[in-house]
């Protein structure tokens, strides 16, 4: 410790007294130059000077040489002058002092050799002067000048300039080094007064973020230590026995669980793969909970009771799923225009214009109206636990709080919150704001998006805003401000990843894909504006055209399942998509090979990671994305420890996920690169990366996000 010390100190040294050197050198050749210029203009005003003095008696004796010898030889008797001449503009010398010929240039011209010193510098100068009668020259005077002290004068100047820079460099680095003490001094002392608990006003932004890693830290470690290790549905449970008292627990999300579709062979009954059903239904049947959704399925009103309730899962009910109807007219105001067209891409930054329809906002107000009465209904005005889903419900727990203050509420915004400036377009932001605040708990993917919107509220509403520890008090009531990164289900997801089917699956791929390619690379998602494909296809033509040893090596097979059609910027984003697609394989198919595999049907579990095991490299490439669960799908099917990861920097996951290749998806070529660098990056360093993104992902599973947003919820204390 000491010996990095005392190497860091001479590191610091060396730079600063290497720059100053360089400083003092540079101001040196300046000065000196500088000065050599000084005495050469001195020289020649002298000149100028004693030719002027003799101007006249000079013009008037011009034709007899024997009248100018006195006239050269009294300016010969001048300061530094030694010898003296006059010529005819012919180059004649007419008149001269004694001295010229010897010391001088011998003839008339200035720029001849003159007499040289010891140290091989000039000793003489020559200097030149005109003169004229009635416009036209008729002579000229030459002196020759002793440089001898004017040299001696300028060695003295240059000395001492060179002490004075040498001394005010020392001054300076000795200034330096005590400034930087005293500063250091400061900093320290206020780092141990901002650890002991007094923190200065600079230190208060770093110590709340030590602060929030350390708990965390602290939290996980505990965690570990005394509750069991890794999360799982049993870990969940048990966290759920400890802290629940016979309190029930409502979710609230715009998707169901189960949906009731009408086939030939009567009603069947489907169960949606999520994230968030695996994460949140080992909850509600741990405690007989109730989910309330939207009934979006054909058949779902036939197998309803009066109170548009069923018991679910079809085989062994355990909890409660609530049905809430919606008309055509609430769909399309609701979902499909305030929600998606509307505050969807005001968070995500995508530079996709969101459109505020008041009629849309009247229809959004509505359904939250609906879900409401039905939590309310469902609790019947006794103390709850209330877990709301997502950006569908912003003005839900105002609501819920207003009807019932002995509900404890909860909301997990799935995706990020813009920053102020952003938000600031938003027609009834107040209204918003005000809603989301009536939550007791509110949670983002990352603590940037809780940033985001602690700055929104402490810049746009009369709310005391405690950015240390992250709450919001407005009105006598505090929300307090978490993140809670997401995560997938990951023993579930490696354990399908070996079976059998997707070992046949995969087998079906590689017939539909094209068995001669060498390489796969993949890329699953909704079609969403959100989710960079047109970049992504634009970086595979890019990658054929500067790498054209992988044409016909390589296929990219791209899942895109349409979603929200009824939205005009996906009906664009489609028809953008389909025509990149015919364009990129029109110009580099060749005998059979077709660059781009377009995948528009959906692909259930079994098939998603049968290519997730197949690719090379996947390409998460979303333009901007609260979490993005597929890059820790494709991570946790990786059982064979293969594979690389390509990540926007724009996505929650990067921050989690740093051995993936991190890229720009704005910037085609970066992607291209990065897809070349998964192609040729050796077998070691491939299983290496992967090795540690299974582990971080295995450990921050879905499971963990759940428990971890409960465990929160759990702690208020309900209302008498």
């Amino acid at each position: 410790m000491v010996a990095r010390k005392v190497r860091n100190v001479v590191r610091f040294l060396v730079f600063l007294i290497s720059g100053l050197a360089l400083l003092v050198l540079v101001a040196y050749v300046a000065l000196a130059d500088r000065t050599h210029a000084w005495w050469n203009a001195d020289i020649a005003s002298r000149a100028q000077v004693a030719v002027e003095s003799a101007r006249s008696g000079l013009a008037r004796h011009w034709g007899d040489p024997d009248a100018l010898a006195p006239i050269l030889a009294d300016m010969a008797r001048g300061d530094h002058i030694r010898a003296a001449a006059a010529c005819v503009p012919s180059g004649e010398v007419v008149a001269s002092t004694a001295d010229f010929m010897t010391l001088g240039p011998g003839s008339c011209d200035p720029d001849a050799e003159t007499l040289q010193d010891a140290s091989s510098a000039p000793a003489f100068r020559t200097t030149a002067t005109r003169l004229e009668r009635d416009g036209r020259v008729f002579g000229s005077v030459l002196l020759v000048h002793d440089l001898a002290d004017l040299r001696h004068r300028e060695r003295s100047l240059r000395v001492l300039a060179l002490i004075g820079l040498v001394v005010l460099a020392a001054g300076a680095i000795g200034t330096t080094l005590i400034a930087t003490r005293i500063a250091w001094r400061g900093w320290t002392g206020e780092l141990r007064s901002a650890l002991a608990g007094n923190p200065s006003r600079a230190f208060l932004p770093l110590v709340r973020e030590v602060r929030m890693v350390a708990d965390q830290v602290a939290d996980d470690t505990h965690d570990d230590k005394v509750r069991g290790g890794m999360w799982g549905p049993e870990r969940l449970r048990a966290a759920l026995r400890e802290h629940l008292r016979g309190e029930r627990i409502v979710l609230l999300a715009n998707r169901e669980p189960y949906v009731h579709e009408q086939t030939a062979e009567g009603i069947r009954v489907q169960h949606p793969a999520s994230g968030l059903v695996t994460a949140l239904e080992p909850v509600l049947r741990a405690c007989s909970g109730v989910w309330v959704a939207h009934g979006s399925g054909g058949a779902d009103r036939e197998v309803v009771d009066e109170f548009d309730r069923i018991r679910v899962p079809p085989e062994d009910p355990k909890y409660t799923l609530r049905r809430i109807w919606l008309t055509k007219e609430q769909e399309r105001g609701f979902y499909d225009g305030m929600a998606n067209d509307g505050i969807y891409p005001l968070c995500l930054v995508t530079f996709t214009p969101p459109h505020f329809r008041p009629s849309d906002w009247e229809q959004y107000k509505a359904v939250n109206r609906l879900y409401a009465d039905a939590v309310l209904q469902e609790t019947g005005g006794d103390p709850a636990f209330v877990f709301i889903q997502d950006y569908h419900f912003g003005l839900l727990p105002r609501m819920l709080k207003e009807a019932n203050p002995k509900l404890i509420v909860a909301q997990f915004w799935h995706i990020p919150w813009p920053n102020r400036e952003v938000f600031r377009v938003f027609p009834w932001k107040e209204e918003l704001i005000d809603g989301l605040l009536g939550n007791d708990l509110l949670g983002f993917h990352i603590r940037y998006h809780c940033q985001n919107f602690l700055d929104t509220i402490d810049r746009m509403i009369e709310a005391r805003v405690d950015t240390e520890h992250f709450n919001i008090e407005r009105a006598g009531h505090t929300t307090l401000v978490r993140p809670f990164p997401i995560g997938v289900d990951y023993e579930e997801l490696t354990t399908v990843a070996d079976s059998p089917a997707v070992k046949a699956a995969m087998a079906k791929w590689r017939k539909r894909i094209d068995r001669r390619v060498e390489f796969i690379g993949v890329g699953i998602e909704r079609l969403d504006y959100t989710k960079g494909i047109p970049q992504r296809l634009q970086a595979i033509d890019y990658l054929f055209e500067h790498f054209p040893e992988y044409r016909r090596k390589l296929a990219f097979v791209q899942v895109a399942v349409p979603s929200r059609l009824r939205v005009p910027a996906y009906q664009r984003l489609a028809q953008e998509v389909d025509s990149l697609v015919e364009q990129i394989n029109f110009r580099w198919r060749d005998r059979g090979w077709e660059p781009i595999v377009y995948v528009k049907e959906y692909q259930g579990p079994t098939d998603m990671t049968a290519l997730h095991r197949l690719g090379r490299f996947c390409v998460i490439s979303s333009l901007h994305d609260g979490m993005n669960l597929v890059a820790k799908e494709f991570i946790a099917s990786r059982t064979d420890d293969d594979g690389v990861l390509i990540l926007s920097r724009f996505t929650g996951s990067a921050r989690e996920l740093p051995e993936a290749l991190l890229v720009n998806p704005f910037a085609v070529h970066e992607i291209a690169d990065a897809m070349h660098q998964a192609i040729i990056m050796p077998d070691a360093e491939r299983q290496r990366r992967m090795k540690k993104l299974r582990e971080q992902v295995e450990k921050y599973n879905v499971y963990r996000w759940g428990g971890k947003v409960l465990s929160e919820l759990l702690k208020f204390e309900f209302q008498e």
